[in-house]
């Protein structure tokens, strides 16, 4: 009865202490892939006087002009900002011709070899937004924020319909921006109108038509 006894403790111990590291494993795994938090507390903005209305204008080698600028600034100071005023340029500017394939793939290659990627599109939704909400705001910088906007949700569209089960990075940022309900001021709506000839569908309405995608594809499957 007494080696019973012991070897019963022994393998409730082994149980307690496997189930223990297995509950750990799974709390590490879950921290480590998760984005939780992206879009509260203090955020750095990025200073920039490029508005869409000035980037419309620049033909494919000036924008790498004026992007190289920024790239050699950081080169020579070592200073992420400039890199991340390069990914304000590229967003910024309409994309009508599509240009933000041409011109992102390297300002983005920097940004995460100095793991700055991530944190520049969060400074960027969260400003934009904020741009949009402030009445203090000119019409033309409001435009500017929703170029942003719709820019981020087009590139990351990809990514979000390829984790519609699992989720990521880019998930949390399109939903962000559905979740935001910003929408133009009537100064800003007629400016965008008078100079990109768009509809007034707002960056949270093309990126819930992005969240709806995947609630379709998540009903086909349930299906």
């Amino acid at each position: 009865m007494k080696t019973y006894s012991i070897v019963r403790k022994v393998l409730i111990v082994v149980f307690l202490t496997f189930g223990a590291m297995s509950l750990f494993s799974c709390a590490t795994t879950q921290t480590t892939s998760s984005h939780s938090g992206l879009f509260e507390g203090d955020y750095d903005r990025i200073i920039s006087t490029a508005t869409y209305r000035k980037l419309a204008t620049l033909d494919l080698d000036q924008v790498n002009d004026l992007l190289q600028e920024k790239i050699n600034r950081f080169n020579r100071d070592n200073d992420p900002q400039a890199l991340k005023e390069s990914a304000f340029i590229v967003f910024a500017r309409p994309d009508d011709d599509g240009m933000v394939e041409k011109v992102l793939p390297h300002v983005q290659t920097l940004l995460e070899e100095e793991r700055e990627w991530e944190n520049t599109i969060v400074s960027l939704v969260r400003q934009s937004i904020d741009n949009m909400n402030d009445s203090k705001v000119s019409a033309a910088d409001q435009v500017t924020a929703g170029v942003i906007l719709e820019n981020i949700v087009a590139e990351l569209k990809p990514f979000y319909i390829k984790q519609y089960k699992t989720g990521g990075f880019e998930t949390e940022v399109v939903n962000q921006i559905a979740a935001s309900n910003v929408s133009y001021s009537k100064a800003a709506s007629r400016e965008r109108g008078l100079y990109l000839m768009r509809n007034n569908l707002n960056p949270s309405q093309i990126a819930k038509k992005v969240v709806a995608q995947k609630t379709s594809l998540l009903d086909k499957e349930e299906k």
